[in-house]
């Protein structure tokens, strides 16, 4: 499989458990669609160990953008012990996930640090789009919800894209119905596109 090399060029940390990369390319960029992941792996102490992340930023950008969520010990001792300058290299892409091959009303449902891959959708959203969305993105506690301020702009840039998100320590679990019940009834030809809580 082809692969690429990068140097992580900047890291976030948004809160306790996740953290958000972008890497430099040494050379040309590795090429992806929107909505595709890559296997890192990261130079270091005990390192070059292959996992899988999707990608978060959109392809037209020469850095590569993934958010990784500590929940096991690999992804925890990344999140504490990552450093700027640190080798990676990407294989891939791999997968298919393209809210293009839905139809016009669509919803989108992301849980947690599933978001990334509609951070892909979203960034790469332009003048030709036209479709009708209500994204619905869920996370425990509004301390866990990530890129909301991209969110936002996006859904000021693009008037039929209707975000919701929802705080489950505070408001109802997102059901199917209750997605269904809070969208502009615009007929049935959508598609739903969802990803798990990861």
């Amino acid at each position: 499989m082809p692969s690429y090399d990068y140097t992580v060029a900047d890291i976030r940390r948004p809160n306790g458990s996740t953290l958000e990369i972008s890497l430099e390319p040494a050379r040309d960029p590795l090429a992806f669609v929107p909505g595709q992941f890559v296997f890192l792996a990261f130079g270091g102490a005990n390192g070059w160990q292959r996992h899988p992340f999707s990608v978060a930023s959109a392809p037209a950008q020469r850095r590569l953008e993934v958010a990784i969520k500590a929940v096991g010990d690999y992804t925890r001792d990344l999140h504490d012990r990552l450093r700027l300058g640190t080798p990676a290299r990407a294989a891939g892409p791999f997968g298919g996930f393209d809210y293009r091959h839905g139809g016009q009303d669509q919803i989108w449902i992301a849980g947690g640090i599933g978001i990334t891959p509609f951070m892909s959708w979203i960034r790469s959203l332009d003048a030709t789009f036209e479709r009708h969305i209500d994204f619905y993105y869920s996370v425990a506690r509004a301390a866990d919800a990530l890129y909301l301020h991209e969110i936002d702009a996006a859904s000021d840039r693009h008037p039929t894209f209707q975000p919701h998100i929802v705080y489950t320590d505070r408001d109802e679990l997102l059901t199917a119905q209750r997605a269904m019940d809070g969208r502009p009834r615009r007929g049935m030809s959508g598609s739903t596109c969802a990803v798990p809580r990861r």
